[in-house]
C-alpha cells in the first residue's frame, strides 16, 4: 500500500492519496511495476485539480508535466535510474523575458537517484531510431545562463539563452529534462558557445534510447517520442516530419560553417591590428572584403548579409510541424555556394599569414 501527503512547508495537509499496488503488476525489486492512485478518476481535494497517477513507479501528472514519482529505492544501491517518460512533440512558448508566464518545460524527463555524489562525471546520451547519438550531456558541462542580445528587439526586451544544460549530479533524487532538439548551430566561446548549445531541431518522432553513466554504473532505457495529435489529425506524417529534420540539421550545420569562419576571420584581423608592413595590410585589407560579406555593418537596418541570412533561413525552419518548402531548399543550395567560395578564399588567406 502506499500513502502520501502534499503540503507547503509549515502548512496543513493540502491533498492526502492513498492507493495500492495493482495485482497485475506489482513493485518489483528493479523499481518496476505500477503504482495505482485513482488510476481512473481524476483526484481532487478542496476543489483542486491534480491529475493521474500512472507509469512505472507512478507518475503524479499535472497539467500534462510530471510532478511527482514514486518508486522504491534499494537501501543498498549506489545508483537508480528510475525512467524516461515519453515525450510529446509540441507545447506551449514562453518568452524569455522575466514576467512571462513560466510553463512546465515540454520534452522526456529522466529520474535519477544517487546515494551519494560520484566522484566522476556523469553522463546522459540519447540515441534515435538508427542507433547514432542524438544529445548528449555532462554533469562538467557549463550550464545554462541568460543574457541581453547585442541588439534587443524594439518591440519588447527579451534575454537569450545560451550554453548547454548541466546534468544534475547531487546525491539523492535528480531530475533532467530533455527538450527533444538536437544540439544547435555551433557558436563562438564569447557567446556562451564553442560547440553545439540549445536551439537544435527537433527530432522527429521514433523509439529513442537513453543511457545514463556515472563511473562504472550505466543504465539504459528507452522511451519513444510522439507526434501532437493535432498535426496528425491535419494529415502529417511521420516522413514529413523525418524530411523536416533532416533539412533543418543541414541546414544548421551550414549555419555553423558560416560562424565559425566568421569566427575565424575576426580573431585573424584581431591578430592583425597594429601591424605595420605592407604584407600584413594587404591581408587584412582582402579580410576586411570577406568580413563585409560575412557579417551586416554594426548599424540598426544595414543590409543582411550571408551570415543573417543564414539564421533567418534556420530560424524559421521548424517553428511548425510542415513540409519543407522547395523555396527554402533552394534558398540554402544558393546561400551554401557562396558560402563555400568565401570559406576558400578565407582559407587560403589564413594560410598565407600562418606562413
Amino acid at each position: 500500500s502506499l500513502a502520501a501527503c502534499v503540503a507547503w512547508p509549515g502548512r496543513s495537509c493540502l491533498l492526502r492519496l492513498k492507493g495500492r499496488s495493482r495485482p497485475r503488476a506489482p513493485l518489483g525489486a528493479d523499481g518496476g511495476g505500477d503504482v495505482g492512485l485513482g488510476a481512473r478518476e481524476e483526484v481532487r481535494d478542496r476543489g483542486l485539480p491534480i491529475g493521474r497517477l500512472r507509469g512505472r513507479g507512478g507518475l503524479l501528472r499535472d497539467g500534462g508535466a510530471s510532478a511527482l514519482r514514486v518508486a522504491p529505492l534499494e537501501g543498498d544501491a549506489e545508483a537508480r535510474h528510475h525512467g524516461a517518460e515519453h515525450g510529446g512533440r509540441g507545447g506551449v512558448a514562453v518568452g524569455g523575458y522575466p514576467s512571462a508566464a513560466q510553463y512546465a518545460p515540454v520534452g522526456t524527463y529522466f529520474d535519477y537517484w544517487f546515494a551519494e555524489r560520484p566522484a566522476g562525471e556523469v553522463t546522459l546520451q540519447i540515441f534515435g531510431p538508427d542507433g547514432n547519438l542524438v544529445r548528449g550531456f555532462s554533469s562538467e558541462a557549463s550550464g545554462i545562463s541568460f543574457q541581453v542580445p547585442e541588439e534587443p528587439s524594439m518591440r519588447e526586451w527579451r534575454l537569450e539563452q545560451v550554453g548547454t544544460p548541466r546534468l544534475p549530479s547531487a546525491a539523492g533524487m535528480q531530475r533532467f529534462v530533455w527538450d527533444l532538439r538536437h544540439a544547435g548551430p555551433w557558436s563562438a566561446p564569447s557567446d556562451g558557445g564553442g560547440s553545439g548549445g540549445g536551439g537544435g531541431p527537433m527530432v522527429p518522432p521514433g523509439i529513442y534510447e537513453a543511457r545514463l553513466e556515472a563511473g562504472d554504473w550505466s543504465s539504459t532505457q528507452k522511451f519513444e517520442v510522439v507526434t501532437d495529435p493535432r498535426v496528425l489529425a491535419e494529415g502529417m506524417t511521420a516522413d514529413t516530419l523525418e524530411r523536416q529534420a533532416a533539412f533543418a540539421l543541414e541546414v544548421r550545420d551550414t549555419l555553423s560553417t558560416a560562424r565559425l569562419a566568421a569566427y575565424q576571420l575576426s580573431e585573424a584581423r584581431t591578430e592583425l591590428e597594429g601591424a605595420e608592413t605592407d604584407q600584413a595590410q594587404a591581408l587584412d585589407d582582402a579580410l576586411e572584403i570577406i568580413e563585409k560579406e560575412f557579417v551586416d555593418e554594426p548599424y540598426r537596418y544595414s543590409p543582411i548579409m550571408l551570415l543573417g541570412q543564414l539564421q533567418y533561413l534556420y530560424g524559421n525552419l521548424d517553428r511548425a510541424d510542415q513540409e519543407t518548402s522547395g523555396d527554402a531548399i533552394t534558398r540554402h543550395g544558393e546561400l551554401a555556394d557562396v558560402l563555400e567560395g568565401l570559406v576558400a578564399e578565407l582559407e587560403r588567406l589564413l594560410s598565407t599569414m600562418r606562413n
